[in-house]
């Protein structure tokens, strides 16, 4: 019995020296093959041109190098605006690392500038590379579009004054141009301009300012020309119009304006005298009276001759009797 014990200890004691190992061995691949160098790679792309209509058909290529040395049969996808792993165009290089793609132009990419990837993912030996480039799409046919203004009133007008000018805007399937803009030059030397939206019933409205001050709107007076216009976009060719207003006066110049009547106040009195004929007779006017140098303020009797004589004394018989008390006195 002690020995069928000790057969079984040495049994299971080996079963798990051999788990052991083979977990070590199997989970510690590096130990068994040293890891695979991996080179840097380097991938350029390039488009017929720079424009590209919508609908057309568009070609991109390129060339993948490692080190300078071509890389074939590599896998290169190219995505549209960073779309690279959802709905990538994907192409393999040839013997010289070149690669080539077409795809159409598609409508959901929209109108305008876009951006296009070419990237390589990389494999056990050759790191990713990804270049990107630039692209414009353009709308593959423009329609034309019919632009009518309203007659505009009043005319003539004068500098400063606002003029209101209505008109629609609709495209070759006579359709609404909604959300459009219409834009006036009210003065191209300045380039003054006044803007206006199109509605869902292709209506829109222009609050036209007429300039005070000359400048080149001017030039014709007493013509004003007021030019319309729609600048157009990717899907509709622009459209102008012009209408042609009279101005009353030249800008700079004021109207003589009437002096405003007097208007009676609080304390004024209403009535007011009247205002003699030129056949009145005249109003006679006093002589002046002559000069005096006696002041009003003295009486009448003060400028006697006999009263100035008589201070005239009393002045004399007191200055001598002062001279006669001054000699008098003890020395």
């Amino acid at each position: 019995m002690p020995q069928s014990t000790s057969l079984s200890s040495r049994a299971l004691r080996l079963v798990v020296a051999v788990v052991l190992g083979l977990g070590l061995l199997l989970g510690t691949p590096a130990l068994t093959r040293p890891a695979a160098a991996v080179t840097p790679t380097e991938i350029e792309v390039a488009m017929e041109r720079p424009v590209w209509k919508l609908h057309e058909r568009m070609v991109v290529t390129g060339r993948l190098t490692s080190g300078g040395a071509p890389l074939e049969g590599a896998e290169v996808r190219i995505g549209v605006n960073g779309y690279l792993d959802e709905t990538p165009y994907v192409t393999t290089t040839g013997a010289d690392g070149s690669y080539r793609s077409e795809f159409w132009v598609e409508d959901w990419w929209g109108f305008g500038g876009h951006s296009l990837t070419a990237m390589f993912v990389g494999d056990d030996t050759h790191g990713p590379s990804q270049m990107t480039t630039i692209f414009q799409v353009a709308p593959d046919q423009v329609g034309p579009v019919r632009l009518v203004i309203d007659p505009v009133s009043p005319d003539p007008v004068v500098p400063g004054q606002h003029v209101i000018v209505t008109g629609t805007l609709h495209n070759d399937r006579n359709e609404p141009a909604e959300g459009h803009s219409i834009v006036a030059v009210l003065d191209a030397g300045t380039d003054a301009r006044a803007f206006a939206k199109v509605g869902d019933d292709a209506r829109w409205s222009l609050d036209v300012v007429v300039p005070s001050a000359p400048g080149e709107w001017s030039r014709t007076f007493p013509a004003y020309h007021v030019p319309i216009i729609f600048e157009g976009d990717w899907w509709l060719a622009p459209a102008q119009q012009e209408i042609v207003l009279t101005l009353a006066r030249e800008p700079g110049s004021s109207e003589s304006t009437p002096t405003p009547s007097a208007t009676p106040t609080a304390n004024t009195t209403a009535s007011a005298s009247p205002t003699p004929s030129a056949s009145a007779s005249p109003v006679p006017v006093a002589d002046p009276k002559p000069f005096s140098w006696w002041p009003a303020w003295a009486p009448a009797w003060a400028a006697s001759p006999l009263f100035l004589i008589a201070v005239g004394g009393g002045l004399a018989l007191l200055v001598g009797a002062a001279f006669i008390s001054h000699a008098r006195r003890p020395r």
